[in-house]
């Protein structure tokens, strides 16, 4: 078999790790007065279990010191808070 070659390995036989992921939202409209006015509190969690998801291993074939490792991450818990006002 060549240097650097798979042969007859088959499509998809270098896989990654799962990704796990779960985004919550929490929504509140409180009424301000009898003319329509409203305001809306947003509070929105990117990633809320907090899940560590690794993203896909090296898969140069030449750089045989790091091929198939996985060396990043993806983004950790993410938390953005919104206040709207509707008139």
């Amino acid at each position: 078999m060549a240097t650097y070659s798979f042969d007859k390995a088959g499509k998809g036989v270098i896989t990654s790790p799962g990704v796990v992921g779960m985004d919550l939202s929490i929504v509140r409209t409180f009424q301000l007065s009898e003319k329509g006015w409203r305001i809306q509190l947003r509070g929105e969690f990117f990633n809320a279990l907090n899940h560590t998801n690794f993203n896909f291993p090296t898969l140069v074939a030449n750089t045989t010191s790091t091929f198939g490792t996985v060396s990043s991450a993806q983004d950790p818990r993410q938390i953005q808070v919104a206040l709207k006002i509707n008139f």
